[in-house]
């Protein structure tokens, strides 16, 4: 819920600058946190701070009322050494954790209060995979972390190779589409 003096203060103000914040769950067992925003300086919220320009681009996210599942990428440069160790890492990060917030900005460069006293949550959700891009004619690499929302583990079908229709072998018929013989296993034509 957005709060009434956010609500007026956006209403009543034209300057507002826009910056994102990112939350990542890095790999290891103490549960510690990676803090970065696309901001040209380092914002801090309570007694975290957002490290500045360590993000290149936020894939869209949308807010709506219902269950929903978003997928977002989110781009860093790969000029930091340190991002390039995270993203090399032995260790895996598929299923660790995502936040992002949206904050707004006053003239002052203060966060403008939304939600609970601070920025608004966009989106929370797990990281699916993480890609190292190197642009051979820039020299520049960059680092994209693949996420998607809480209720991804809903909308996949594991072990299923392609559409329903291969996957069950299906055949038209004068009865209409039908199992056959052509499914990769016999059990496969009833699985729907």
């Amino acid at each position: 819920m957005i709060s009434e003096a956010g609500k007026t203060y956006l209403a009543d103000n034209k300057n507002v600058k826009i910056a994102h914040l990112v939350e990542l769950e890095l790999a290891g067992e103490n549960n510690v946190y990676d803090y970065l925003t696309d901001y040209k300086r380092t914002i801090t919220v309570g007694t975290t701070d957002y490290q500045a320009g360590k993000i290149l681009t936020v894939g869209s996210v949308k807010l709506t009322q219902g269950i929903t599942n978003y997928k977002v990428n989110i781009t860093v440069p790969g000029e930091y050494q340190e991002e390039l160790d995270k993203a090399t890492t032995d260790e895996s990060y598929e299923g660790r954790t995502l936040k992002i917030y949206k904050a707004y900005i006053d003239n002052d460069g203060s966060i403008i209060p939304m939600q609970d006293g601070g920025p608004v949550l966009l989106f929370e959700g797990y990281i699916t995979d993480v890609a190292l891009n190197d642009n051979v004619t820039s020299g520049k690499s960059t680092i994209t972390w693949s996420c998607a929302g809480e209720l991804q583990d809903f909308e996949k079908v594991n072990g299923r190779l392609t559409d329903d229709a291969s996957h069950r072998g299906l055949i038209s018929t004068v009865e209409g589409d039908v199992p056959s013989s052509a499914a990769k296993r016999p059990e496969y034509k009833t699985d729907t």
